[in-house]
């Protein structure tokens, strides 16, 4: 189980600000999401290119501390100036080191993503991925997950951008593991997206509670024409009723250039 927390917005500032108001709520989870921190960012004078280029390479800051442990955590956020991050509060599933190689955003060929959930065997999702030609530097069921996301975005087919990949790759691994959930961020050169896919039998078998699977978003707008997106998963108080729950099996797309739409893929259905 982790914690996740993205922002994207229409003028840059220091993540900090940006995330005014909700950033220490989420560090605060870091007592009990003890097991690593990461973040990743676009900087703001981050020109909006295609993946494949190295400019669109997003800075990764992690740490297999725990947020509230020392200054590390402060000195990342304090040092982003930026349009669009991803955060991720680790608590490291049974059996999982906790060490850097395991530590979350994974990042590559210009994009990262951050994951809350999952799924097991790992070693049926290592079947999925030796086709690739892809390695994992982990041991994590999450390392594997983005190295598909990674593979299927860099393959470039047009009939499959980023909403539709999330959902074919959560489909893909649902076919051959139990799946208790794929909860992710993935921030690409000119978007963020959210992913909510989780299954509330799966989680109740395992003891768990599938609320705290939940996901919601909030857009403000400003009075000089300013907008921010902010998403987070579950996990302390949003009682404004300018959150909105992100419907389970659906993709949240927020683009730098001002397009904020949900994907809604209904029902979970798993690969053909």
């Amino acid at each position: 189980m982790c914690r996740l927390l993205g922002v994207v917005t229409s003028r840059p500032a220091r993540l900090g600000r940006l995330l005014e108001g909700d950033l220490e709520p989420f560090r605060q989870l870091a007592g009990e999401h003890c097991d690593g921190w990461g973040l990743a960012y676009h900087p703001a004078d981050h020109p909006v290119v295609d993946a494949t280029d190295d400019k669109g390479a997003p800075v990764v800051r992690r740490s297999p501390r725990h947020a509230l442990d020392g200054d590390e955590f402060a000195g990342a956020v304090a040092a982003a100036e930026t349009a669009a991050a991803v955060l991720h509060l680790r608590k490291a599933s049974a059996g999982m080191a906790v060490t850097d190689a395991n530590t979350h955003p994974f990042a590559g060929d210009g994009i990262a993503l951050a994951h809350n959930g999952f799924f097991t065997p790992r070693a049926a999702v290592d079947a999925l991925v030796a086709p690739t030609g892809r390695t994992c530097a982990g041991d994590t069921d999450s390392e594997r997950y983005f190295e598909l996301v990674r593979h299927r975005l860099a393959a470039g087919a047009d009939d499959a951008p980023p909403p539709v990949v999330l959902r074919d790759v959560a489909a893909g691994i649902a076919n051959v593991a139990e799946v208790e959930s794929l909860n992710a961020l993935l921030l690409t050169p000119d978007a963020l997206y959210a992913y909510a896919r989780y299954e509330p039998q799966v989680v109740a078998a395992r003891g768990g509670d599938a609320h705290s699977y939940g996901m919601a978003y909030r857009l403000d707008h400003t009075r000089d024409g300013a907008w921010r997106l902010v998403v987070a998963s579950n996990g302390w108080e949003q009682p404004s009723p300018a959150w909105r729950p992100l419907p389970n099996g659906s993709v949240l797309e927020a683009t730098r250039g001002g397009v904020v739409r949900v994907h809604d893929f209904g029902a979970w259905r798993r690969a053909a």
